[in-house]
């Protein structure tokens, strides 16, 4: 006889304790997903809380650019309000895959698997100048059998004979063969591969290099198999199969890549006897029920011969359940305990972001149902969990809760389809899932699609990572398609909790990642530290100095919720209280580090697609089709000058050999004489040396700089002082009360480090525009060594900002409109932070491009109440001018 008990729980709240350890997650948009070699890429980045809410502890994000190979394109700290920041940085000039990687400062020391990743993709914007494709004409029967392809080199309908290409065969992301042929007088090869060791994927690349250009021609094809090694895993609902219960049993099925791989198959018991037909629902997930007995059970996939996958055994003692959605409540829990353990005592627990939401002790009958009281939750992932009376967890299961869409963003145009060149007038409306209005800030990227297409696009939006990916281990396929309308969207979804494992956010070892610490070393043989010794810490913005002493350890401390809103950069000093009273401020680097080895462990992890990652940009789905507008540069590279930022990096690569640098490596320097500055005027002989900015008036000279390092260039008679960055970033001056000069700081800077690593230094004698000569220094994996020079004050800087407006053009004349210069943007527009107004609204103009294709606005944002959403509208620009 089963029993019916609908138990109502108690909901109580956890009041969190303050702690200065902080749970944050990032999340990072940009424009799109593909551009060509060095345009700009915009961005906005999102701070989030551990319960989804926009966070405000991190004074900065840290933002790391890597290519295939783990070679750090980008380093940068920017600025973080209320949880957001926004900025550019400007694309790598070589064509690949790169990975951004992105953390808030509060994080820095936690694992590397909360670290944001993003990738793009780098390409040229050029259409091949013909085409080159490959097509498989043998499909092997199983894995490690020969095949063969055919490779046509046409352009349009016309074949082109007697090209030459090269080919390569890429294995589990290793070359295994290559070779070398020639198409015939119909522009057809015919190439066989004998028997190798097939991996787990396969991809043919082939190159060509008989274009009239210096651009390679290359395509990529992907090497299918008849009969792919497919790996099927079962997830008892729950956590195990109870014997002799009704079980919901989900299943996942992936090919040896990753792949989703979708199948229809048979459920078999241990006889082999045929149980029930069974099918995945979506992206390789589904579902069964089965009540099991004492016995071996197995799936036998239709289409794969000789392949069975057996189920996990029933245990014989345990709890099964099932959950399933109640309208206006939440979720039906459903406990079918094992004979033996009806009458025992367990605690039912609903938890969501680390918190207990609700609990309640039950003793188990044969059959029993709750009301979880789910709706009454986050939008996000929380857990069921039943516990035993010694605290065992005997079953748990994790469940979206709240509504898959809490914030809608509509967008209405003012027409469906557009010309070329035509304002285009877009209003915004920001709702509810009630269709109630409600203030938001987002940002608005306006893209050409039809350009920006790939499969990079399955990347998870800023809803799919805050409120589902973020939350859960592994790859989810297709993310963003769970907080879609479509009629599969909320059971696939309920699939994806049933077979990903919960990932818990833990915070960072360091105590205080962003603060301020360090000690005072007194000059004296046994250099003891200085106690009591009294400092100030003053930020450059103006606010009032912070006065502190070092402990009886000799460490002080400023903590980051000082620093936060007061400004990028600080100055900490100590007074010096007497000729003999000589000491050293020393800076505690170990969330530098950290960050550092945060960037080398997660750079490893990328580091193995290299060169392989570089293929997939000449994937068929990546080829760009033909338009009027082949045989024209994009307008990007040629008149928007401000959508490009000119020497906006300082690797090594952005500028060796080019003009107007002048770059030696190290060992092109005599390093065995002299220090840095002689080592600099090797490089070019426009270097005075150190000394003052002086300037020569009618009676006397004005000292308008001090510890310079000095050009021999004397614009308005003064000797122009060289800007100088080391590993990318400049060497800061002080600002001193006037009328005294500015410390430049180049020569107290240069004595306190050892430049036995150096790498290279390149000068920038003279610009066009009349800038300032320009000094950079590069070391050896950017590490910095420190000499025990004493030093009395130090200057830090916490971030940078990288934020400038975006360019479009307006066309609001006749003139402008019927240019004859192409404008073939494919970001046509974009800003970062967007605000509607009390009823929901806000109203964006912005002048479309000339290619007559197909635009997409992308909307991704905030409400007032934290609540996250996202939404994508198409529009026409037709083929008309």
């Amino acid at each position: 006889m089963s029993y019916l008990l609908r138990i109502l729980f108690f909901l109580f709240v956890l009041v969190p304790i303050a702690n200065a350890q902080v749970i944050e997650k990032t999340h990072l948009t940009t424009d799109r997903s593909i551009y060509a070699p060095e345009d700009t890429v915009w961005f906005k980045a999102y701070v989030f809380d551990a319960s989804n809410m926009p966070s405000d502890q991190s004074i900065s994000l840290k933002l790391f650019m890597l290519s295939t190979a783990g070679e750090k394109i980008i380093d940068r700290s920017i600025p973080v309000f209320d949880g957001t920041s926004s900025g550019f940085f400007v694309a790598p000039k070589l064509e690949g895959k790169y990975n951004i990687l992105a953390i808030s400062g509060k994080m820095i020391g936690s694992p590397n698997d909360q670290v944001f990743s993003k990738e793009i993709l780098v390409r040229e914007a050029l259409v091949d100048e013909f085409e080159l494709r490959a097509y498989q004409n043998i499909i092997p029967q199983k894995r490690g059998e020969a095949f063969s392809f055919d490779v046509y080199t046409t352009s349009g309908e016309k074949r082109l004979p007697k090209t030459n290409f090269t080919y390569e065969l890429w294995s589990d992301k290793e070359r295994v063969e290559r070779g070398r042929e020639k198409t015939d007088e119909n522009g057809k090869s015919s190439v066989s591969i004998k028997n190798f060791d097939w991996g787990k994927e396969l991809y043919l690349h082939i190159k060509s290099n008989e274009g009239s250009g210096d651009r390679d021609i290359q395509y990529t094809l992907p090497i299918e198999a008849e009969q792919p090694k497919v790996d099927l895993q079962f997830f008892p609902e729950g956590g195990e199969m109870i014997l002799g219960q009704d079980n919901k049993v989900a299943f996942k099925a992936s090919t040896s890549d990753g792949s989703a791989f979708s199948f229809k198959g048979l459920l078999l018991d241990g006889e082999g006897r045929f149980m029930d037909s069974i099918a995945s629902f979506y992206q390789g997930m589904g579902s069964f029920t089965i009540t099991p007995s004492l016995q071996d059970y197995a799936v036998k996939v239709i289409g794969l011969p000789d392949t069975l996958y057996t189920l996990p055994m029933p245990k014989p003692e345990g709890i099964a359940i099932s959950l399933s959605r109640k309208e206006g409540i939440g979720h039906m829990l459903k406990i079918l305990p094992s004979p033996a353990m009806v009458g025992s005592s367990v605690s039912v627990e609903l938890s969501q972001f680390d918190n207990v939401s609700a609990s309640k002790k039950v003793v188990l009958l044969a059959r029993q149902f709750f009301e979880l009281p789910t709706e009454s939750l986050s939008p996000g992932l929380a857990r069921v969990t039943i516990y035993s009376d010694q605290g065992e967890p005997l079953a748990e299961r994790l469940v979206f809760t709240g509504s898959r869409v809490d914030l809608n963003f509509k967008v209405e145009t003012d027409q469906q389809d557009y010309s070329a060149r035509e304002k285009v007038k877009a209003t915004i409306v920001a709702s509810d899932k009630d269709g109630t209005p409600v203030k938001a800030s987002f940002s608005i990227a306006v893209i050409d699609k039809d350009r920006t297409f790939g499969t990079m696009d399955g990347q998870p939006n800023l809803m799919a990572n805050i409120l589902l990916t973020s939350e859960l281990r592994g790859t989810v396929p297709t993310p963003n398609f769970y907080f879609t309308d479509d009629p599969r969207a909320e059971k696939a979804l309920d699939l994806v909790t049933l077979t990903h494992g919960w990932r818990r956010f833990v915070p960072t070892i360091l105590n205080d990642p962003e603060g301020i610490s360090g000690t005072v070393l007194n000059n004296n043989s046994k250099r003891k530290m200085a106690i009591g010794k009294p400092m100030s810490i003053i930020a450059f913005k103006g606010y009032t100095p912070l006065k502190i002493a070092t402990n009886e350890e000799g460490l002080f401390q400023v903590p980051s919720l000082y620093l936060k809103n007061k400004g990028d950069s600080f100055l900490i000093t100590a007074p010096t209280e007497g000729p003999k009273d000589r000491f050293s401020v020393m800076l505690d680097e170990s969330a530098s580090k950290t960050a550092m080895t945060l960037f080398k462990n997660t750079a490893d992890k990328f580091a193995w697609q290299h060169p392989y990652g570089n293929i997939e940009l000449f994937l068929k789905e990546y080829k760009l089709p033909k338009d009027r507008f082949n045989s024209i540069l994009m307008l990007n590279s040629v008149v928007v000058i401000g959508n490009r930022q000119q020497d906006s990096e300082c690797e090594l690569r952005d500028y060796h050999f080019q003009e107007p640098w002048v770059t030696k490596m190290a060992d092109e320097i005599d390093m065995t004489t002299g220090e840095i500055s002689g080592w600099i005027m090797q490089v070019s002989d426009k270097v005075k040396g150190y000394g003052d900015v002086m300037f020569q008036g009618k009676r006397s000279y004005t000292t308008l700089g001090e510890d310079a390092l000095l050009s021999t260039f004397k614009p308005l008679g003064v000797f122009s002082p060289f800007r100088v960055f080391l590993n990318c970033y400049e060497i800061p001056y002080i600002k001193k009360a006037r009328p005294s000069p500015m410390d430049l700081q180049i020569k107290k800077t240069f004595e306190t480090i050892d430049f036995s690593n150096l790498e290279s230094i390149s000068v920038r004698e003279s610009h066009p525009r009349g800038d300032m000569p320009i000094v950079r220094i590069n070391t050896k994996d950017d590490k910095i060594i420190y000499k025990p020079v004493f030093r009395k004050h130090r200057f830090l800087t916490l971030y940078t900002n990288y934020d400038r407006e975006f360019y479009s053009p307006i066309y609001d004349t006749p003139e402008k409109t019927k240019s004859p210069v192409p404008d073939l943007r494919e970001t046509i527009f974009w800003q970062a932070s967007v605000q509607t107004d009390e009823e929901g609204k806000v109203t964006i103009e912005f002048y479309n491009a000339d290619r007559p294709n197909s635009m997409q606005i992308s909307i991704e944002g905030v409400d007032v109440y934290g609540r996250v959403g996202a939404g994508n509208f198409i529009y026409k620009v037709k083929e008309d001018r």
